[in-house]
């Protein structure tokens, strides 16, 4: 059996509940893992660096080391993807390019603040030159 069948195996046996995202992606790792040190040519290697990925992004299924993501919070909709309305914070294993980026979060909070108190500034300049 070659890599790619091993893998669609444990994809369907994911897809059935049989394997959770983190058994799935550490199986997955396996397969790979044993492709590279087993002389098969072009061997695997972490999104970002050389190292052997130990994991696999459970959103975008980048395969990384230790040091380029583990398991975080994130914020998903309720399919589990990332597009939607976000509304279901879970635990998943996901790369550092999936990881939200905390200081562009806080700085759309902030221009929103900031728009919202303008316009409700305005709102009441208006309202006070009736009075």
């Amino acid at each position: 059996m070659n890599i790619a069948e091993e893998i669609g195996k444990l994809r369907q046996l994911h897809r059935d509940g049989a394997l959770t995202d983190e058994e799935f992606a550490a199986a997955k790792a396996g397969v790979l893992a044993g492709e590279s040190s087993g002389g098969g040519g072009g061997g695997v290697t972490c999104y970002k660096c050389d190292a052997v990925p130990k994991r696999s992004c459970a959103l975008c299924g980048h395969m990384f080391c230790g040091e380029h993501g583990g398991e975080r919070w994130v914020w998903l909709a309720k399919d589990g993807s990332k597009h939607g309305a976000r509304n279901n914070l879970t635990k998943r294993v996901i790369c550092d390019g999936c990881t939200p980026n905390p200081t562009a979060m806080k700085v759309s909070v902030v221009l929103a603040l900031f728009f919202f108190a303008a316009v409700l500034g305005l709102i009441l300049f208006g309202f006070s030159r009736f009075l």
